[in-house]
């Protein structure tokens, strides 16, 4: 479950604009989750596609 800036400076009893900056700090090391619909066409695929293209 993820947890906002503010609920997690409510629990440490610590600004909420400290916790953000941590948050802002330690990006690069939270996983990428983003949660959404993947996509339909893979990568591979596109490529593919566009290389059809441009032969016409």
């Amino acid at each position: 479950m993820a947890y906002s800036a503010r609920q997690v400076a409510k629990e440490l009893n610590i600004s909420h604009s400290s916790a953000g900056n941590i948050l802002i700090m330690n990006k690069e090391n939270l996983p990428n989750n983003p949660g959404d619909r993947p996509r339909k066409l893979n990568d591979e695929l596109v490529e593919h596609l566009k290389l059809n293209l441009k032969r016409g």
